[in-house]
This record gives structure tokens, sequence and C-alpha cells, in this order.
């Protein structure tokens, strides 16, 4: 600093001292969920199943309004994640429960109309991830 011919100076040290201590990270690796079948049963009997290659996701057996069928859908095992079932002719669905390391959810569906045709979506959920696979039930008179 100067003033009036006269100055003066004032100098300091920084010392700059390498961090200490850690940080913790953890990583969690969710793979994106796939169903890979649908299958409609009536008690012990296979009505049919749709793969997720198949080339048509339609079902052509008969279905009848008022019965209850069961729905499994196979995908593959996560400790963590949901399961839904959820149809475009508001039939009635018992949701199924999603399980630990389960490779199938078990849903029953019963139809409330006897025609025209109704998609059935199976969804399942890991954490931000999704997956749902479809099926078209065409009732056969």
């Amino acid at each position: 600093m100067t003033a009036q011919g006269k100055s003066d100076s004032k100098s300091a040290s920084i010392a700059i001292a390498e961090a200490t201590g850690s940080i913790d990270v953890l990583v969690t690796y969710v793979p994106q969920p796939v169903i890979s079948s649908i299958a409609f049963s009536s008690g012990s009997t296979t009505l049919a199943t749709v793969a997720r290659n198949a080339a048509d996701a339609t079902i052509r057996v008969p279905f009848h309004k008022g019965t209850a069928y069961t729905i499994i859908f196979s995908f593959d095992p996560w400790p963590t994640g949901t399961v839904a079932l959820t149809d475009s002719c508001g039939g009635t669905i018992v949701q199924p429960v999603f399980a630990a390391n389960a490779t199938s959810a078990s849903a029953t569906w019963t139809p409330t109309v006897s025609s025209g045709a109704c998609v059935v979506v199976a969804t399942l959920t890991r954490e931000t991830l999704s997956d749902s696979l479809f099926v078209v039930v065409l009732p056969v008179p």
C-alpha cells in the first residue's frame, strides 16, 4: 500500500493440506425386468400360454363371462419388486403378490363380458424399471 510517498507491505503464508477422510459410495445394480410368458388356466387345465417371443399374442379359447381363470406370468428372479395385472374389459382381478426371488406370479381374472376382444396386461416393476407383456383374449362362441 502506498500513501503520500510512503509504502507498507505485509505477507502471509497459506498452507493447503491434502483432504482426509473417506466417502462411502453404495451402488445397486437393478437389471431390466423381463416377463417371459403369460399362461391362462382353468383349474388344473392350461388353456393357453403366450411367450414373449411369440409371433402372435392372441388367445382364442373359450372364456366365459363370470368364470374365474388363473393367470400365471413368468419372469426372471429378483429380491424386490411389484407385480400387477390389468385388463381393458373391466374384468374382476385378484391381484398377484410379489415374492422375493420368485420366478412367477399368479392372479385370478374373471371376465365380465362375453363378447369382444379384451387385452390382459401383466406388469413387473423393479425400482424405476418396468416391463409389461400383454395378450389379446378373443372369446370363442
